[in-house]
């Protein structure tokens, strides 16, 4: 008996472009936009690689939400080094490899980097109940300063 339905619109090259927006820090929606794939389909097609569908799964699905996995979790280093290197008001130099140079950065930079990191990975970035993280502008062209208060009241810079 032949499938019903549309064939599905992932391949290779498909993939490809959605896991190196994903590698990069973008979000899995902004990738399947720009991709011109519905978010809902890109998580449609991660269930049915995990199994997690009515819908039968299919190789293509399994290599894709592993793919997805993997690409999400370098995105989120690349975030993390991102803020990590707002936090101190420094960044990658684009002339000398391996070196770091100065930057201005915003509290507000510092905490938009903060509320995207604790919504791509709150496991591992979302505030925990009783602690507050406070950002405040440097001195001068200084860089942020990040205090993170627990409920203790014991703070932790």
């Amino acid at each position: 008996m032949a499938k019903a339905g549309r064939p599905t619109k992932l391949d290779p090259e498909l993939q490809d472009k959605i896991c190196k927006k994903l590698r990069k820090g973008m979000s899995l929606e902004h990738a399947a936009e720009i991709n011109g794939v519905s978010r809902y389909t890109i998580y449609e097609w991660v269930r049915r690689g995990e199994e997690r569908d009515v819908r039968e799964s299919a190789p293509e699905f399994a290599a894709f939400a592993n793919a997805i996995r993997a690409a999400r979790s370098q995105g989120v280093e690349v975030l993390h080094d991102k803020v990590f290197e707002m936090a101190m008001g420094v960044r990658a130099s684009k002339r000398e490899k391996g070196k770091l140079v100065r930057s201005r950065v915003t509290v507000g930079q510092v905490e938009q980097a903060k509320w995207l990191l604790s919504r791509i990975a709150p496991q591992y970035y979302a505030q925990q109940p009783g602690t507050a993280v406070n950002v405040e502008a440097g001195e001068g062209n200084g860089a942020p300063s990040i205090t993170i208060v627990h409920a203790s009241g014991d703070p932790e810079a």
